[in-house]
């Protein structure tokens, strides 16, 4: 796990300025993929996930393609689903509602399958931050105090009030 990299040089400034999502087969392409039958159709859901180093979120954003003869195509009236793991809850449409107690059904444990599928994409994400920009994730947390006998930003290792403050 240490060992994985990817390189975010692309996406870094979409992830932590304009939330831009990272799609889970982006970095593991043969990884497990849920796929399921609902209503006599195959679908298919793409989880993408907020790697924002400010953001403790819980959640996954599904996209559903319903499958044609090994043929995806993204599928209308309920293609993108929000989905809280930590409650297990889903954006109040109803149209989703179906699909959804399918999909948990096929995939009882999907809570911690996703859980664990954003806590390894952080952990790289975090990896990539450290060693490709010199930064501090603390710098990207503009919300967050430093505190005066916090370590320092810079990456000194000195207290934030000996150092920058």
């Amino acid at each position: 796990m240490h060992d994985l990299e990817y390189d975010f040089s692309s996406l870094e400034f979409g992830i932590e300025e304009n939330g831009t999502m990272v799609i889970y087969r982006d970095l593991f392409p043969y990884s497990n993929q849920f796929i399921f039958e609902y209503n006599d159709k195959t679908y298919l859901l793409v989880d993408y996930y907020c790697l924002n180093s400010s953001c403790k979120c819980k959640d996954v954003f599904f996209v559903v393609f319903e499958v044609h003869d090994k043929k995806v195509e993204e599928k209308k009236g309920y293609s993108e689903i929000l989905y809280n793991y930590s409650k297990g809850t889903w954006a109040n449409e109803v149209s989703i509602d179906g699909i959804m107690n399918e999909l948990l059904k096929k995939y009882p444990d999907i809570n911690l399958n996703v859980k664990k599928r954003h806590e390894i994409l952080r952990k790289i994400y975090k990896k990539y931050l450290n060693e490709n920009t010199g930064l501090n994730l603390q710098q990207f947390n503009q919300y967050k105090k430093i505190g005066r006998n916090d370590p320092c930003i810079c990456g000194s290792g000195k207290k934030y009030k000996r150092c920058c403050g």
